[in-house]
Parts: C-alpha cells; sequence; structure tokens
C-alpha cells in the first residue's frame, strides 16, 4: 500500500461516507509504516468536510493547511462553503498567496469556483466567499468596475432570478469591490439576455438619468422580434424611464425600421407625440428620412403643420442625393420648392440652404 494508493482509496470511502472504512486505511498504513503525505491528509480534510466532521476537518486545516496542493485547497474551500463551515472557510482562503488573494479582477482560481457554485445555483455562497477576499485597490490607470463581471456575466446568461442578480450587484457595490456593478449587469443582459434588460434600465433609472444610446441594443432585438411594433413599444419604455430620443437614435435605430408606421405622417407624428418624443426633436430627423425617400409632398406637408424649426445643416446631404440621383426638370423643380420651404424653417436664418 503507497500513500498514492491510500488517497485514492480514502477520497473513495469518503465520497459515499465509508468512514470505518477510512480508518481502516489509515491504520493499516499506518502498520505497513507508510508515511501520511499532503495527498493523503488533503483527502482527509475534504472527507471530513463533506461527512460533517467540522472539528476534524478544521483542526487538518489548522495542522497541514499550508502543506495542502492547491486541487485540496480548492475542493476542500468548495465543500466548507457548501456547507457553511465559516472558520474552515477564512482559514482555507488565507492559504492562496498574495497575488491570489489580491487580484483586482478576481483571480481565475477564485473565479472558476465561484462559476461551479453558480451552476448549483448557490448565489449566497458566492458572496460568502467574495466576502472572505480582500476589497481591491485600485490605481488611478486601472479599470475600477471589472471586479466581478464575469460573476455577473454568468448569472445574466444563467438567467437567475432577478432578485438574485441584484443582490449580488448591490453587494459589490455597498462592498466598494464595483460601483459600475449595475451597469455591468446591463450591458451583459444587452449581449446575452435582452429580456432582462428592461428590468435592469427601470432599476438603473431610479439611480440616475439614462442617456438614449442605453436603449439602441434594445431597439435593434425588439424590431428583428416583433417589427415595428417592438421599436414603438421601446419609445415606450424610454418615455416611461424619462429618457428623451435624441436624433441620432431616432435617424439611425428608429425611423429606418419604420416603413410601415411612416406610410401616414401625420399619424406617424402623433404616435411619436404620444411616446414622448418632442417635435422640436424629431423634426429634423423625420425630414430627413423622407427626402431620403424622395417623399417631397410629404415634405412639405409636414412642415406646414408642424411649426418647429429644422436645423437646415443636416438636411443638406438628403437634398444633394434626390437631385445628383434624379435630374429631371421636374425634379429640380420638385426639388427647388422643398429647400425654399425648409429654409423658412432653418434654426440658423442666416445658414444658405438654397446656395
Amino acid at each position: 500500500l503507497t500513500a498514492r494508493l491510500g488517497a485514492l482509496l480514502i477520497r473513495g470511502y469518503g465520497k459515499v461516507g465509508d468512514l470505518a472504512a477510512v480508518e481502516t486505511v489509515i491504520d493499516t498504513m499506518s502498520a505497513g509504516n507508510v508515511a501520511l503525505d499532503e495527498g493523503v491528509y488533503g483527502e482527509l480534510i475534504v472527507g471530513g468536510l463533506v461527512n460533517g466532521q467540522t472539528e476534524k476537518a478544521v483542526k487538518g486545516i489548522k495542522e497541514r493547511g499550508a502543506s495542502l496542493k492547491e486541487v485540496h485547497r480548492i475542493e476542500a474551500l468548495k465543500e466548507a462553503l457548501l456547507r457553511k463551515v465559516g472558520e474552515a472557510v477564512k482559514l482555507l482562503v488565507k492559504l492562496f498567496p498574495e497575488d491570489v488573494l489580491n487580484d483586482p479582477s478576481i483571480d481565475p482560481v477564485f473565479r472558476n469556483l465561484c462559476t461551479e457554485l453558480l451552476q448549483l445555483e448557490q448565489y449566497e455562497t458566492v458572496r460568502t466567499l467574495l466576502n472572505e477576499l480582500p476589497v481591491p485597490k485600485f490605481s488611478l490607470n486601472e479599470n475600477q468596475d471589472s471586479y466581478g463581471v464575469s460573476i455577473i456575466f454568468e448569472m445574466v446568461k444563467q438567467n437567475v432570478p432577478l432578485p438574485e442578480l441584484m443582490k449580488m450587484v448591490n453587494f459589490l457595490i455597498k462592498t466598494e469591490r464595483n460601483s459600475r456593478a449595475l451597469h455591468v449587469a446591463c450591458d451583459c443582459a444587452a449581449k446575452s439576455r435582452i429580456e432582462m434588460y428592461p428590468k435592469l434600465l427601470e432599476i438603473l433609472r431610479e439611480q440616475e438619468d439614462l442617456r438614449p444610446h442605453y436603449f439602441w441594443p434594445l431597439i435593434a432585438q425588439s424590431f428583428t422580434k416583433q417589427g415595428e411594433s417592438g421599436v414603438l413599444d421601446v419609445l415606450k419604455l424610454m418615455q416611461r424611464t424619462k429618457t428623451e430620443a435624441d436624433a441620432e437614435t431616432l435617424s439611425v435605430f428608429v425611423l429606418p425600421k419604420l416603413s410601415v408606421t411612416l406610410k401616414d405622417v401625420r399619424l406617424a407624428l402623433k404616435q411619436f407625440e404620444d411616446r414622448g418624443i418632442r417635435i422640436a426633436t424629431l423634426m429634423t430627423p423625420f425630414v430627413s428620412h423622407l427626402l431620403y425617400q424622395n417623399r417631397f409632398e410629404d415634405v412639405s406637408r409636414v412642415t406646414k403643420l408642424y411649426p418647429a424649426k429644422l436645423n437646415t445643416e443636416a438636411l443638406i446631404w438628403p437634398l444633394v442625393l434626390q437631385a445628383t440621383v434624379n435630374k429631371s426638370t421636374a425634379n429640380f423643380k420638385s426639388v427647388a420648392e422643398v429647400v425654399r420651404a425648409l429654409q423658412d424653417k432653418a434654426q440658423d436664418p442666416k445658414h444658405d440652404l438654397g446656395g
């Protein structure tokens, strides 16, 4: 009987809870003058934790912990965490090197253990482990929102209940491990779990004003899944969270996706107004979109109906494009009429749109 074989036997018997067989192996090794090495002690500590022999396990950690292999430290730490043996957890964490403990983005050793625990739905246990690690100290040039990102991403990917995700987010914020944990959660949801994203945005809104670009991923995904109604629903969400859509959001992400809605311009403008979009913000990107579609009559109708001023500099390119693509006399006449109508609504009366 060798120490290696003894360790394997102790591991097997420990897993099935046969403690008498474990003692027999130890007695046999002693009788054969086979020294108990770090592998044997590691299996005894792990087995003690698995089988509720916490006092014996804690004593083993105190006496032999420094010589344990990393694989046994990690396994023992996992078992101690799962069984809430707080003293063992504290002792085992202290056995890891300083550079591992103080990694500002969580060392892979602990990161992988956290992932295993999350897969077992041991969310509180993960927080217990993190709480035993030192609070990270960042230099001025370091990214200060990296701590716990992998954990948040894993929780979002697993679609954990929102209250559990928020417990982790709040823990990271309150313990000063990651002050932007909620922003990280929003970013992870936008990339991998879009159905969770609106709820997180509403929580974020309780703490700060939201920016229009936060809604861009949601607009794209909603259009893919629900078409134009999905886009309009996102505008409702923006209204509910008191987030005003800007010109870029409207021109790049909203208007190009609403071909059916925009067939009736008056009805379309009414729908935008009902969703909190200010006409003053909407009018320039709206007119620009119509110009790109060569809808000169609708442009004239809209500019007559609404007194909103236009950023005529932003309308130069679509006008030039239409004049270049269609060089017929009738088209030039239409362009000239539109230019005259737009010039009357210019925010800057000195801007020579016709010129």
